[in-house]
């Protein structure tokens, strides 16, 4: 269902047994953004139904990204390496977030700093991106008490296929998602990524705003499936990059 597009440069991908090179010393750092393909000016979309867009606000609120490392119990490289000796144990969750940060998707799409986490060195198998409704730490955020209880704001104009007129439309909905960045189980035998010591790493999950009305129709559905479309869409056309910091 969903998609990712992953950049992944191959001194991620090092062998757990390759120690030809010492580590260096101290914690592994990562650094978690949020960007969006910014839309042209004026913003304005054509789905694949046909109809014309044109957006005048479009507000997502962004709520946590984990890092998620693999369940060596039930990796390939723990049954060759370590044997099955060791019981299952769920691996720790490292996440950053726990209150909304709006992003304007009408923006110019830069990357902004989502939060900063230290993990121990490991395997990593997925990154978690979620949004959930505005908490009260909202209005303090830039986003404004309209965005309060509310996952996603949009406002604009459509044009129906063959229309001349065009038709205002104001959407809002308390609907979260979680998406996981590449849609794999998280106990899967391959890692995304190995974090060493001393090793910084830039995770920067990319929201897709043009994609997000494919399969929209506002002459057939009501409001509530339109915007159920909408987060479908968003969790749908995420991309994930992962580059080592300088």
């Amino acid at each position: 269902m969903r998609r990712a597009s992953l950049c992944l440069l191959g001194a991620l991908f090092l062998s757990a047994c390759d120690d030809a090179a010492e580590a260096p010393a101290g914690p592994a750092a990562v650094d978690l953004f949020v960007a969006h393909t910014p839309l042209a000016t004026p913003a304005e979309v054509v789905n694949d139904l046909g109809y014309r867009i044109e957006v005048d606000r479009w507000v997502a609120v962004s709520a946590s990204i984990e890092l998620r490392p693999c369940d060596v119990s039930a990796s390939l490289l723990w049954r060759l390496v370590g044997g099955t000796a060791a019981a299952h144990v769920t691996p720790t969750v490292y996440r950053a977030g726990g209150s909304a940060q709006p992003r304007d998707l009408l923006g110019a799409g830069a990357a902004t700093l989502f939060g900063q986490l230290t993990p121990p060195a490991g395997d990593y198998c997925q990154v978690r991106y979620a949004s959930s409704p505005a908490d009260a730490d909202i209005e303090g955020s830039g986003g404004g008490a309209s965005l309060l209880g509310k996952s996603m704001v949009i406002s604009g104009r459509y044009t129906p296929p063959g229309g001349e007129m065009a038709v205002p439309f104001a959407l809002s909905t308390t609907l979260g998602t979680r998406v996981d960045l590449p849609e794999i189980a998280a106990n899967s035998a391959a890692p995304l990524f190995t974090l060493r010591p001393g090793e910084r790493l830039t995770v920067t999950v990319t929201l897709d705003p043009a994609a997000m009305f494919e399969g929209v129709d506002f002459a057939l559905q009501g409001p509530a499936q339109v915007e159920s479309q909408l987060v479908f869409n968003l969790a749908r056309g995420m991309q994930l990059a992962l580059v080592p910091a300088p």
